[in-house]
């Protein structure tokens, strides 16, 4: 909250402090406007490449995954939004994929997912 009141005093969103905000447009204002980097992220769909710090994984309500690991949504939310990854950025020396997991306010749409690491 302390982060969301500075950015506050400092102009950049007059309602961080009052409203529920996305994520994405929160991780944009850190990292675009306080942090000074280029997006992280290269989507291509129908050969048009768009930038983005992190990528929403969107699933509809009739998928068939029970017990998924991260890399099983991520293909299946590419998969279905006709997604190709482009390029993943560098920060700090390392590749980095900010994702965010499928939510719903009032549902939750997996009781566990795995995070497998190799």
């Amino acid at each position: 909250m302390k982060l969301r009141q500075q950015l506050q005093e400092l102009g950049y969103c007059h309602t961080f402090t009052t409203e529920e905000k996305d994520p994405e447009e929160f991780l944009t204002l850190i990292m675009h406007h306080i942090f000074c980097l280029d997006p992280l992220l290269k989507l291509s769909a129908g050969g048009k490449v768009q930038d983005s710090y992190c990528y929403q994984i969107f699933l509809d309500n009739n998928h068939s995954l029970v017990l998924p690991t991260v890399q099983h949504l991520l293909e299946h939310s590419f998969h279905s939004a006709g997604l190709k990854l482009a390029e993943v950025g560098v920060c700090m020396g390392a590749a980095c994929l900010i994702l965010q997991m499928p939510r719903l306010k009032k549902f939750k749409m997996f009781q566990k997912i795995i995070l497998h690491w190799s």
